[in-house]
């Protein structure tokens, strides 16, 4: 929890309560640590009534008595003293995650000496919360002056064995406190003498000091700002402390005996996975490896844009391909596109639908139907609607251009098949890792970890079905080779919009540029060299700059999608976490 004071502190108990609870997610996952192992986040917080209400207050004193029993528990007595400078205050709260304990006990809650009974009125108080004991003070609305609050809670299992002995780590104060701290008193009862002078790190500390007498220990500190800490690490002779670890470390050290186990099922997992997958893959015959044809300055034969981006996809169908078409339409005098003026300056594009005789190939015809509708078409779509419309129907124009490539010869079925059997159990696969992972979170408190490996290595291997797959192509022999044209001419788009020479390139390359995802590098090869638009293209009336910047806006805004083609020191002590008040 996170306290703020000294300035406005608003009430934000609700980003407290988010906060916290992602605190408590990295407590568990930093339950592996062998070497510092944290109990976790102490939180103490103060809420109030109005929830804008600007809250001003100080601790005075954040003391802390604690005695370790024989058994290897801690008894704990909290004592703070809140001053409240300004606003009104009727809740307190503290909460203690369990972690790196054997559990834990509320034994009395007292505020200014009256004590409380459990309740959720005025002058009493309550105990939730999980994996952290959540203690909440209830009391009348109050306003300025100062007040105490005094906890008693037992904390099972708190001294642990280590390789030195036992151990008794412990962050004495907040680690998460947004006020600072006049002072601070923390006093100690041991079962045992420690072996050594107890080790103390500072932190945002003015000035502290200890006194170790006997079984006695007394730490006072003074000057303590936001957020700073005091973590106590006091060791003792093996077996005076504790004759048997505690509960939460012999789970902890059953998991790690368990841990080859888990990896060795982790590696079985990913190799069966694996397996599965080269299986749906036998059938599949590769092509032979056609290099990118050389020297080629024109498209290498008459063939659609869609269609030709589609080659260089290994016969797949994408939202930049939809968008070439459309371009393709445009230029057959189907499709007009009119800019009008936007709000800020911005461009806005509208398609307007001239004629229907052009689109003659399915796929065109698709995506004519897609962005304009059925018989009843609308004469005017915006440029934004036409992308969300093939977007959400990239489905169906995706089969019309593969049904187009097949009936050029184009497409192989049985590579086809092959790779969509891939790819289902591929996706598969990695969906059911990644519904393990989910479910191994159920296991973390016993296991650590460790069960995580198996549904991580199904992950990996879902992963490289998907790879294995983008490796296939659906295409004929044929296909391949004719997309080696195609990508040669590919390499003359680029070459030419990056180093153009003094051709002249006619308006049909922009949408072979858009169906090979290169839109971004044309529209900036258009907009500097200020070409001559399209007759289909008309700039909006009145506006200023050459027609080719507001042309370059629609190319980048319609092949868009062309370019996504192409811990502490204190970790693993006891005590720490937050206080606050708001």
């Amino acid at each position: 929890m996170n306290h703020r004071g000294n300035g406005d502190n608003r009430d934000d108990k609700d980003l407290t309560r988010v906060f916290f609870s992602a605190i408590s997610v990295i407590s568990v996952v930093n339950h592996v640590t062998p070497t510092f192992l944290t109990i976790g986040a102490i939180v103490l917080g103060v809420s109030a009534s109005a929830g804008a209400e600007t809250k001003r207050y100080t601790a005075e004193r954040f003391d802390v008595a604690a005695r370790m029993l024989p058994a290897g528990s801690v008894n704990v007595t909290e004592t703070i003293r809140f001053r409240f400078d300004e606003g009104t205050f009727s809740r307190v709260w503290r909460e203690i995650p369990r972690r790196h304990t054997d559990g834990i006990a509320v034994v009395d809650v007292r505020l200014d000496g009256q004590r409380f009974e459990p309740g959720a009125g005025p002058g009493q108080f309550s105990v939730s919360g999980t994996p952290q004991t959540r203690v909440e003070w209830h009391f009348q609305p109050t306003g300025p002056g100062g007040h105490t609050f005094q906890l008693r809670y037992t904390l099972a299992g708190a001294v642990r064995q280590s390789d030195a002995g036992d151990l008794f780590l412990w962050q004495a104060l907040p680690t998460e406190h947004a006020y600072p701290i006049d002072a601070s008193r923390i006093a100690i009862d041991f079962a045992a003498p420690p072996a050594g002078v107890p080790l103390i790190t500072a932190s945002r500390v003015a000035a502290h000091e200890q006194t170790l007498t006997g079984r006695h220990l007394e730490v006072t500190a003074t000057g303590i700002s936001r957020n700073g800490t005091l973590l106590l690490s006091i060791s003792f002779q093996a077996g005076e402390a504790i004759a048997v670890p505690p509960a939460w470390q012999e789970q902890e050290q059953h998991a790690r005996t368990l841990a080859p186990r888990w990896v060795a099922a982790a590696f079985a997992a990913f190799f069966v996975c694996a397996a599965v997958l080269l299986g749906a893959r036998q059938g599949y015959v590769a092509p032979p490896r056609v290099p990118a044809a050389l020297g080629v300055q024109a498209p290498p034969e008459p063939m659609p844009p869609a269609l030709a981006g589609a080659l260089l996809m290994k016969g797949r169908g994408a939202l930049w391909q939809a968008m070439a078409a459309l371009v393709d339409l445009a230029d057959r005098g189907d499709v007009e596109v009119v800019e009008t003026p936007g709000h800020l300056g911005s461009h806005k594009y509208d398609l307007i639908l001239r004629a229907d005789a052009a689109a003659v190939e399915e796929h065109q015809r698709a995506v004519r139907d897609i962005v304009f509708g059925g018989p009843a078409r609308p004469a005017t779509v915006t440029l934004g609607t036409a992308r969300s419309r093939l977007a959400r129907r990239a489905k169906p124009f995706s089969a019309a251009v593969e049904r187009d490539l097949g009936a050029r010869g184009l497409l192989d079925p049985a590579r086809q098949a092959a790779r969509n059997r891939l790819n289902s159990l591929a996706l598969t696969v990695l969906l059911a890792g990644a519904a393990g992972c989910i479910a191994g979170a159920m296991l973390i408190h016993t296991y650590g970890l460790w069960p995580y490996f198996v549904p991580a290595a199904v992950v990996a291997a879902g992963v490289t079905g998907l790879v294995m797959g983008a490796g296939m192509t659906a295409l004929t022999d044929e296909g391949v080779a004719r997309a080696a044209a195609w990508r040669g001419f590919g390499r003359e788009v680029d070459r030419f919009a990056r180093h153009p020479d003094d051709r002249v390139p006619p308006s049909t390359w922009l949408a072979y540029a858009m169906a090979m995802g290169r839109a971004a590098l044309w529209a900036s090869y258009l907009n500097k060299h200020q070409r001559d638009v399209p007759s289909w293209f008309h700039a909006a009336a009145g506006s200023s700059g050459h027609p080719a910047s507001a042309f370059s806006g629609f190319v980048v805004l319609g092949g868009a999608s062309s370019t996504a083609g192409g811990g502490g020191s204190g970790a693993g002590a006891a005590g720490g976490g937050g206080s606050g008040a708001a």
